[in-house]
């Protein structure tokens, strides 16, 4: 199934619609806003903690400002520090994909706030591992899998972990030749394979590959002590298993 906002642009197209993309997009995103706040009603129905709305609405306030952050790093070309990219990684696919939904249904089961705070630290740690193996994927996976050009992270400037990691440990040859790619919407795939070259070269996927078995470990860790059902546990660990093998 196509994506809403592609939806709409068919239709402006088939309607003969000069600017079809932009009416696509524009609908997409009022879409959008129209999800988002029947999702609140729901959140503030009757029955529901009262707690859990205003849980939530922090929640996607942040992602919010990780996402504008994110377009600030894609938009410029200083590779921010290390530090600020995990961040954004906390909060933009960390919390927002993995705690919230945890924590949120932890909430309406009545669990304990220890618990509550546990599956937290569990989202995070399988979020941030996820979001490394996606920029992992976006240079070196496969396009037939991802359904998406590979190297087109490259073109858009993606400021990712891997990227930073090999920026920081390229020569100043290599790291000129490598800035120049990154970033360029005119890249073509010998370019892009020449960046993929630059980042093994460095080291920084073996780095990520290392950083991201830790992750799992800490996850694998925090699955262990969790005071759940069975049932709820081995969830859980599956798909700790499939964030550590996915290839798409």
């Amino acid at each position: 199934m196509s994506a809403v906002h592609w939806q709409y642009k068919e239709e402006g197209e088939a309607r003969s619609l000069r600017e079809a993309s932009h009416y696509g997009e524009s609908m997409g995103i009022c879409a959008g806003d129209c999800a988002f706040f029947l999702a609140f009603r729901l959140l503030m129905s009757e029955g529901l903690p009262s707690t859990l709305a205003a849980y939530c609405g922090r929640e996607v306030y942040a992602v919010g400002l990780a996402q504008m952050r994110d377009v600030d790093y894609g938009t410029f070309p200083d590779i921010p520090p290390e530090a600020d990219i995990m961040t954004l990684y906390t909060w933009k696919t960390g919390r927002y994909s993995f705690s919230l939904p945890l924590a949120s249904g932890a909430m309406l089961g009545g669990a304990s706030p220890a618990l509550i705070s546990s599956l937290e630290r569990l989202g995070e740690s399988l979020g941030v591992a996820f979001q490394m193996r996606d920029d992992e994927l976006g240079l070196f996976g496969s396009e037939a899998s991802l359904g998406k050009p590979i190297g087109s992270d490259v073109r858009e400037g993606k400021k990712t972990l891997i990227v930073a990691l090999a920026h920081a440990r390229l020569d100043a040859a290599s790291r000129a030749r490598f800035s120049s790619i990154l970033g360029n919407p005119e890249a073509d795939e010998a370019q892009a394979a020449e960046l993929r070259g630059l980042v093994e070269k460095s080291g920084a996927r073996a780095e990520l590959q290392s950083r991201m078995k830790e992750l799992e470990a800490r996850s694998a860790r925090i699955i262990e002590g969790l005071e759940i059902p069975a049932a709820a546990k081995e969830a859980l660990e599956s798909l700790l298993g499939f964030i550590s093998s996915r290839s798409a």
